[in-house]
């Protein structure tokens, strides 16, 4: 058949190659669409690395905190992730103290209270408190916040997707993906905490966990099962966190934290963190965990608990566990044999699940995390074929690195282009042959093999010929042939200092330390020092690889170090100490300026005084005079210091996490020495009455003294 003169067929024929033709077109374009869009992603991820980065290495930290000064701007800072605080007032921003080991993630300003980057509306900056357990009050509004940076649980993958596209190409806000959550405690009154009972608190009426009302629970009967502080209970109820395990026997009740975290029994269940273990006979129960997973044994069968990436249990339903049943495994002789590896009298298994063609009887260990079944060789679970057992053998004792007749390898990887015969183990998971160095499976590019060797294990360093090396990094400028350790934290050559692999900024040529106080002082990493330009205090524990902070206008001809806090040249007197930004001693008098010493306090080191004033941290105690200046008492518990000079009492209230920004005394009115005495950290009572002291170190203006007449 023909239309217009053209044969049917032939038409049909080219019309479906042009559509084919368009088609592969549209494809085409879609998967170079696709690999641009990956290429962007990686380039910004990427770029968001280098950022975070830079903050970190070049920004101004708020000292025992999560936040960074880069460039104007204020970041909350963690685990590897750098989040602006938005509309942040610079001036007044300061750091609530965490009360505890961990870095403070709450800030105020002026305006606003962060908790991590996110600020809290109904939170009054100029009232807020840590009244501890990680709860915050300003007297109307109370807050928990958690100290762990957690994953947002409300931001979906759908979502996450969408505002990391719009954050890459649209410049939108960054996704938060992470932040420290944080809950209102729903009372209007006075909250307290629980003593040996982290994340509690109570209202007098009810009891909260991490800010979750803790239904019907016992104040009087109400403790920690064990010291790992992961299950509660009272007389009623047994309590994971602010959960009611409803079954839950309390007299019975007994925490497995020794086995496995987040495992508890009773009478007649297992729980998993909150969640009873369903289909467990409790009484012929036993228990197997290596690092990673839990088996349970009873007399019905074997079960693995499977935890997820978050940590809890893959088979997880509406609150009740079901454990995953191993089928066809001989339970009576079942064992845990290491590396997530087990086996029974049939099989070998890992994580559960069976390899197959393995014989149990020949299965073991060879080194570590490596294993074989006499034929092959198994690495995380897998059959490594391109490794000859028959062949394989270890350096010396080193398990990181073995070698076949084939390759060498590094924990499995294989090194590339390796020369045998020259290959040499060195220190610090360094290697080399005579054409290549590496580290780990790494090859360190441009290093000269023949002259490469370790020079010190402990500070990480190696050199060749031409450079320095830290890990698998060289060191720009370096002079391998002078490199000298200073100290536990401090190296150098003709040329730099180095800590931790890092150039220090500092004039490598004339610098010198002035007074090193790693060694002879209550195990402190911090010193001074100096060079042809500058003054110098350098605190290693300050959580950055190195922290080298100048003291800004200090003559280095003229520079003392009066103790370990104070320094001086003829015109200026400076505080230093890990927490503090550092700081000059205002409208100090300089020739009779002198440092304190009392023994038996916390804060011995941190007065000073000269003709006319009394110093802590650096600034001026208000009213107090400096004839027969001390320090009578400082209750450990709070950020308050009593002290006297000749005639009066003061009080002073201080907040050094907030880099020592806030020291305030307030006086006593006509105080009797002779019979004063402490009832408490702030209450205290002479012959002629009760005197109780209220405030906090950040509500200044309410600071006061009550006093009741006798």
């Amino acid at each position: 058949m023909k239309i217009n003169g053209e044969d049917l067929s032939v038409f049909k024929e080219k019309k479906t190659k042009k559509t084919l033709l368009k088609l592969m077109a549209i494809f085409i374009i879609i998967v170079t669409i696709f690999f641009l869009l990956e290429f962007f992603f990686i380039f910004k991820m990427r770029s968001d690395y280098y950022f975070n980065q830079k903050i970190l290495e070049n920004g101004q930290k708020y000292e025992k905190s999560i936040y960074i000064k880069y460039k104007g701007k204020i970041y909350a800072y963690a685990y590897g992730e750098s989040y602006q605080l938005d509309n942040v007032d610079i001036k007044s921003f300061k750091v609530i103290d965490s009360m505890d080991y961990f870095d403070s993630h709450v800030a105020v300003d002026k305006k606003s209270v962060y908790f991590g980057n996110i600020s809290v509306p109904d939170l009054n900056p100029n009232k807020i408190e840590n009244i501890g357990n990680g709860y915050y009050s300003d007297g109307v509004n109370s807050y928990f916040c958690s100290n762990i940076f957690g994953k947002d649980k409300d931001l979906s993958e759908k979502s996450k997707i969408r505002q990391y596209i719009e954050y890459y190409i649209f410049k939108s806000k960054k996704p938060q993906e992470y932040s420290y959550s944080f809950k209102k405690v729903e009372t209007n009154k006075t909250l307290k905490t629980i003593k040996n009972l982290d994340f509690f608190a109570t209202d007098g009426e009810k009891i909260y966990y991490q800010g979750e009302i803790l239904e019907n629970a016992d104040f009087n009967t109400l403790k920690v099962v064990d010291r790992y502080n992961e299950y509660f209970f009272d007389k009623k109820n047994v309590y994971y966190g602010d959960k009611v395990l409803n079954e839950a026997d309390p007299k019975s009740f007994k925490s497995l934290s020794k086995i496995s975290y987040g495992l508890g029994k009773d009478k007649n269940n297992l729980y998993f963190f909150e969640y009873k273990v369903n289909n467990i006979d409790i009484k012929t129960l036993e228990i197997m965990a290596d690092e990673f997973l839990i088996y349970l044994k009873d007399k019905n069968g074997l079960y693995i608990l499977l935890p997820t990436s978050g940590g809890f249990p893959a088979d997880l339903d509406n609150g009740i566990i079901s454990p995953k049943i191993l089928k066809n495994i001989d339970k009576q002789t079942f064992q845990l044999i290491g590396g997530r590896y087990s086996k029974d009298k049939n099989s070998v298994y890992y994580i559960g699940k069976k390899i197959e063609e393995v014989n149990p009887k020949n299965f073991k260990v060879l080194k570590d995390y490596i294993f074989t079944d006499g034929k092959n060789v198994y690495l995380y679970g897998e059959k490594k074929e391109e490794i000859d057992l028959q062949t394989l053998k270890f350096f010396d004792d080193n398990s990181s690195y073995f070698f076949d007749k084939n390759n060498i390898y590094f924990q499995g990887d294989k090194l590339e282009n390796t020369d045998f015969k020259s290959f040499k183990i060195m220190e610090l998971n360094f290697s080399k042959d005579k054409n290549n160095v590496y580290a780990g499976n790494e090859k360190i590019d441009g290093a000269d093999a023949k002259t490469f060797q370790v020079i010190d294990t402990y500070a990480g360093f190696a050199r060749d010929k031409n450079y320095l090396y830290y890990s698998n990094e060289r060191i720009k400028n370096s002079d391998p042939y002078t490199f000298q350790r200073i100290n536990e934290h401090l190296v150098r050559d003709k040329n730099q200092f180095y800590s931790k692999g890092k150039v220090l900024d500092v004039d490598g040529k004339t610098f010198q330390i002035v007074k090193d106080y790693e060694k002879d002082y209550e195990k402190d990493y911090f010193m001074y020092a100096k060079d042809k330009n500058k003054v110098y205090y350098i605190n290693f524990m300050d959580g950055k690889d190195e922290m080298v902070k100048e003291l800004k206008g200090l003559n280095p001809k003229n520079f003392q170090v009066l103790n370990p806090y104070y320094t001086k040249d003829d015109k200026k007197v400076y505080f230093s100490k890990e927490y503090a930004d550092i700081q000059e001693v205002q409208n100090v008098d300089v020739k009779s300026f002198e440092v304190l010493y009392f023994e038996n306090i916390e804060n011995k080191d941190d007065f000073g005084k000269d003709k006319n004033k009394v110093y802590l941290f650096g600034l001026e105690l208000k009213d107090v005079k400096p004839e027969k200046f001390q320090v009578v008492k400082e209750p450990i518990t709070e950020k308050i210091i009593y002290v006297r000079d000749e005639n009066n009492l003061f009080v002073i209230f201080y907040d050094y996490f907030s880099g020592f920004n806030f020291v305030k005394a307030k006086k006593f009115e006509n105080i009797d020495f002779e019979t004063l005495k402490w009832k408490s950290a702030r209450e205290l009572e002479d012959k002629n009455g009760e005197y109780i002291v209220n405030g906090s170190v950040i509500d200044e203006d309410k600071i006061e003294i009550k006093f009741i007449k006798k």
